[in-house]
C-alpha cells in the first residue's frame, strides 16, 4: 500500500504547515510481496509536534502504533476524546473517521508505527474491543523496547528483516491486547510481594542482586521466593533476572554501536566473559553475531 497517497486522499482537513511525513513518519519499502501472513510495517518516525498540529482523516487501511514520550496528544474518534499523555501507547484501528491534535501549548515528541496485516484485525476483534486501546508503558517495557527496535528499521526491509519486524508487530499486538484485558482471575490469589518483585525485575534490571537479598527485602525465605516465584511467572527469580538483562542487551546491540563490555555494563553484568557467556546461552549467539544478524 503506498500510504502517502492513502493519507493524501483520506484527508479532510489539516492545521499545519508540514508534510505528510511529520504525521505518518518515513515511508518504508518491502521486498516481500504485500500477500502472505506476515504483518508489514508501512511508516514509523520520532516526531515533534507544535501547533498548530491537526489532522482529520475519513480513515486509512492500516493500524497506528503511538508511544507518548513528552507532552500530550489527543485522539478523536466520533464524540469520545482520547489524550495521549506521557508514557501512553495507543494500538489503533485507523480504518473509520479519525483526528489527531495537540494539547497546546505543549509540544508533543512521540513514536508512531503505521502497519498493515490480517492478524491486527483479529487481534482486536478476538478480544472484543472496539474502541481505541489505550495503555501506560514503562519506557523499558518490552512493548515500548520493540517498538524502538522498529524506529530503527530503514528501507528497503529485507525479506529476512521483513520476518523479524512482522514478529515484533505480532508481539506488541497481541502484548498490548492481553494488557488490555487485565490479569486473569486466577492471578488475584498471588501474594502481593510476588508482583513487587517482578517489577523490581524488570525496572531496576541493571541493579546487583543475590536470592539472599531477594529474599530480605521481601521478608521471605529464599526457597519459598524461588517456588513461589516460578509457580507464578514459570522460572526462578534470577533466571527470571538474566531473561529480562538479555532483552535489554538485544535491544541495546541492535539500536546502539556500543561496544559489548559497555552493553553488559549497562544491563548490570559488568564482568564481559560472564555476560558473552550467559548471551550466548540464552540466544546461541555471542552478541557479535547477534548485531551482524539482527541490525537492520
Amino acid at each position: 500500500m503506498d500510504l502517502k497517497s492513502a493519507f493524501k486522499t483520506s484527508l479532510l482537513s489539516a492545521d499545519s504547515h508540514g508534510e505528510p511525513e511529520d504525521f505518518l513518519g518515513t515511508p518504508l519499502r518491502c521486498e516481500l510481496s504485500a500477500d502472505g501472513p506476515l504483518l508489514k510495517l508501512l511508516s514509523a518516525g520520532s516526531l515533534s509536534a507544535s501547533a498548530p498540529f491537526s489532522y482529520d482523516l475519513t480513515g486509512l487501511p492500516c493500524h497506528m502504533m503511538l508511544y507518548t514520550r513528552e507532552g500530550c496528544g489527543k485522539l478523536i474518534r466520533g464524540r469520545q476524546v482520547y489524550t495521549l499523555g506521557e508514557s501512553s501507547f495507543l494500538f489503533l484501528d485507523c480504518r473509520e473517521r479519525f483526528r489527531m491534535d495537540i494539547a497546546p501549548p505543549q509540544i508533543w515528541r512521540y513514536d508512531v508505527l503505521f502497519a498493515e496485516g490480517v492478524a491486527l484485525d483479529w487481534y482486536a476483534d478476538a478480544a472484543g474491543i472496539k474502541e481505541p486501546l489505550l495503555l501506560s508503558l514503562h519506557p523499558s517495557s518490552e512493548i515500548a523496547l520493540c517498538m524502538e527496535r522498529l524506529l530503527s528499521v530503514r528501507s528497503p526491509v529485507s525479506p529476512a528483516l521483513a520476518y523479524t519486524v512482522s514478529g515484533l508487530l505480532h508481539y506488541m499486538a497481541s502484548a498490548s491486547v492481553s494488557a488490555s484485558l487485565g490479569s486473569p482471575s486466577l492471578d488475584a490469589k498471588l501474594p502481593s510481594y510476588l508482583y513487587a518483585l517482578r517489577e523490581l525485575l524488570d525496572d531496576r534490571f541493571a541493579d546487583d542482586y543475590s536470592l539472599e537479598s531477594l529474599a530480605r527485602r521481601f521478608h521471605v525465605s529464599k526457597y519459598r521466593l524461588c517456588r513461589e516465584f516460578g509457580e507464578a511467572f514459570g522460572c526462578p527469580p534470577m533466571q527470571y533476572l538474566n531473561r529480562r538483562r538479555i532483552r535489554m542487551a538485544c535491544h541495546l546491540l541492535v539500536t546502539t554501536d556500543r561496544k559489548v563490555h559497555e552493553v553488559g555494563s549497562l544491563v548490570g553484568i559488568a564482568n564481559t566473559n560472564h555476560f558473552i557467556a550467559l548471551f550466548r546461552r540464552y540466544t546461541s549467539m555471542t552478541p557479535l553475531e547477534y548485531r551482524r544478524r539482527m541490525a537492520p
